[in-house]
């Protein structure tokens, strides 16, 4: 689904769907999930259709290479980068594909919404030239017999959580080795597990917006 509709935009949904339907990688799916595949473009273009879309778009499937300090390079790809024809505000546009609909399915994907916002903003290079991106959109199709199709967001995020994020990018290499404390006597964060199997961690406003106000200690 995101080849298609990275098609989609760059040639048209007509040669979207023809490429469905022609190309070799889609033709080992059997054929109700291919019947499926073109269900769920169909009903994208329905709800979405590309002349009543909010933005334009600025990048399709582009990756983005930024030096977070002191030589680190960290890298972060993109579905689609847009920016909005009303005020020009840059976000990032992210494909799902969900086995059930609501915004709760989308939380297991804030770390990585929050890492493609601090990757760009940490990057000199682009800030100056499309500017700061403001946040992320998810675009969830839900892979029901009926196809549904959900635009949530934008999840934005702070300059605190930017930073927060670059501290663990920045750990990544040597987290599980040295297990470095910062400076305020911190322990490093694992991002990646705020969002579990069983729920989100009760810390998540502490690490992520370092809400001490919010605990206490007994």
């Amino acid at each position: 689904m995101h080849a298609v509709l990275a098609i989609r935009i760059a040639h048209g949904p007509e040669v979207a769907s023809s490429w469905l339907d022609s190309s070799p990688p889609t033709k080992s799916l059997i054929p109700p999930d291919q019947e499926k595949a073109q269900r769920m473009l169909r009903v994208y273009e329905e709800n979405y259709p590309l002349e009543s879309e909010p933005w334009e778009y600025v990048g399709v499937e582009t990756t983005v290479v930024t030096d977070i300090g002191d030589g680190v390079l960290r890298s972060a790809r993109y579905d689609k980068l847009v920016r909005m024809k009303r005020d020009h505000a840059l976000f990032s546009l992210e494909h799902k594909t969900a086995g059930r609909q609501g915004s709760a399915s989308v939380s297991s994907y804030i770390p990585q919404m929050l890492t493609q916002q601090t990757i760009w903003n940490k990057n000199e290079a682009l800030v100056s030239k499309y500017g700061r991106m403001q946040g992320v959109w998810i675009d969830q199709l839900v892979k029901t017999q009926i196809p549904k199709c959900e635009r949530l967001g934008p999840h934005m995020f702070t300059r605190l959580q930017e930073d927060r994020m670059v501290e663990v990018l920045r750990n990544s290499n040597q987290l599980f080795e040295s297990m470095p404390i910062a400076p305020d006597g911190s322990w490093p964060r694992f991002f990646h597990s705020c969002w579990g199997r069983f729920g989100p961690c009760q810390y998540i406003g502490l690490c992520h917006d370092n809400a001490i106000g919010d605990y206490e200690q007994r």
